[in-house]
């Protein structure tokens, strides 16, 4: 008698609360938006970056691919610059609605001028630190981000140095 109440204590809240849900797998969109800094050919610029993105969000992970324009002026000299970057993250996944995450990419500069001199092709890396804030009863998502971004051999044997603070609207569907 003791053994079947037993089983029957243990299976009453069992039932009662349900099947655990897995976190689903989200795709999203979104737009960037950053400010800081660039050091280009010994010049150091005041710079701000535009950008485009499209991912999928996976329990613990994240990957996106990434437009960014970068630009910047400084005594009439401007640079702007396109920038393609694949990207990983690893969240710190938490019950609370801000999540911490770092992150890594890799992409190219690919297209863009210095002062009217164009840009080379060249490889690009950038790491990112950050935390993503999920808005309560909607799928979107703001990000406010660090990043610094590094690319050799820009214009002749110079490299860029990108470093910004960007906030990130992303829409998970």
């Amino acid at each position: 008698m003791n053994i079947k109440k037993s089983i029957l204590f243990a299976l009453v809240p069992m039932l009662c609360v349900g099947a655990a849900e897995a976190t689903p797998i989200a795709w999203y969109v979104g737009g960037s938006v950053g400010f800081g800094g660039q050091h280009i050919d010994g010049t150091n610029l005041t710079a701000q970056s535009y950008g485009a993105l499209a991912g999928i969000d996976v329990p613990f992970l994240r990957f996106d691919a990434e437009y960014n324009y970068l630009t910047s002026t400084k005594s009439g000299e401007r640079l702007n610059a396109h920038i393609a970057m694949a990207n990983a993250y690893v969240k710190m996944e938490n019950p609370m609605m801000v999540t911490p995450y770092a992150g890594a990419g890799i992409g190219a500069v690919v297209g863009g001028d210095v002062a009217g001199y164009d840009i080379d092709t060249s490889l690009a890396f950038q790491g990112m630190l950050g935390l993503q804030f999920g808005i309560p009863t909607t799928h979107v998502f703001l990000d406010l981000e660090g990043r610094a971004l590094y690319s050799p051999n820009v214009i002749e044997d110079s490299g860029l140095f990108h470093y910004d603070l960007r906030v990130k609207l992303r829409y998970a569907f």
